[in-house]
């Protein structure tokens, strides 16, 4: 495999790992998005709850048109939070139903109240109607339960408030973690190409120029170890087949060398001899002559 294919692959596997981490962390944040949202709708519910109870309180102390047309304003107001659809979780629904449930309750138990402080004896709901009991007892009996309905609404709008508080807080610590891990995998993988890096690039070259080194030093005998099925590995391959073949080269040429120098020896000892010998033919014919 080549280093460009290896570069390649392992770009791509980067690539999509850090789009699948990327994925995570941003569905995790937009999950968390979602949980604040919820928390906001459910504190704007709870403290929307809150308002009307006060209102509920100054109707009770002091039953007139003015309270009357607060309360409704702000019972219209709590049943638009209330119909939002942002809650994903059943328990949160669960309880968003039996909130509006009691919203409606209360709705028609003040509307009985309403109808009994201007005057009127209609009723929305035979439950709540008591044909033997005067105008005060049935008053007291429709406080009552305004005032028991008005406790259940408010524990149901704190519950609701403070499950989605916890979710939400669930959901942070988990983008904690997400981004965590993230960091550590991409850490991981910048190691790895690294390393990648070092071992198919940058070690095969420093083995190639500690070869080159050695060839510099007349060391023809040293092969470069780069077994590589890459470029750099058909270059080494290339190294050491030059570093053979000129070692080839050097041995025939010191045997050339070797085997002229041995003829020149004997030819010089030949040579040696004869000379020798004409010396010894002088001096015999030098004798020879004085006698």
């Amino acid at each position: 495999m080549t280093i460009k294919k290896r570069l390649t692959i392992t770009a791509i596997i980067t690539l999509i790992l850090a789009l699948a981490v990327s994925h995570v962390l941003y569905s995790a944040t937009k999950q968390l998005t979602e949980e604040l949202e919820e928390s906001k709708i459910a504190n704007e519910i709870l403290e929307s709850v809150f308002e009307l109870n006060v209102v509920s309180s100054d109707f009770l102390l002091y039953p007139e048109e003015r309270a009357i047309n607060q309360w409704y304003l702000k019972h219209d107001s709590l049943t638009k939070l209330l119909a939002t659809e942002i809650f994903t979780y059943l328990e949160e629904k669960e309880t968003l139903d039996q909130l509006s449930a009691n919203n409606q309750k209360m709705k028609r138990v003040f509307d009985q109240m309403s109808n009994q402080h201007s005057g009127s004896d209609q009723t929305d709901s035979a439950d709540y109607s008591d044909p033997h009991a005067d105008h005060k007892d049935l008053e007291n009996r429709l406080a009552s339960q305004l005032l028991l309905l008005s406790q259940d609404i408010v524990t149901d709008a704190s519950a609701l408030s403070e499950k989605v508080r916890i979710e939400a807080i669930e959901q942070l610590e988990s983008l904690r973690l997400m981004v965590a891990s993230a960091i550590i995998i991409f850490s991981l993988i910048i190691t790895i190409g690294i390393f990648l890096i070092i071992k198919v690039v940058m070690r095969p070259i420093l083995k190639l120029r500690q070869g080159s080194e050695m060839f510099k030093k007349g060391n023809l005998g040293y092969r470069v170890d780069v077994n590589s099925k890459d470029e750099i590995g058909e270059l080494a391959s290339s190294f050491n087949k030059m570093a053979e073949n000129l070692q080839k080269s050097q041995a025939n040429i010191e045997k050339k060398i070797a085997d002229r120098t041995a003829k020149l020896e004997k030819l010089n000892k030949h040579m040696t001899g004869r000379e020798l010998k004409m010396i010894e033919l002088k001096e015999e014919i030098k004798k020879l002559k004085s006698k």
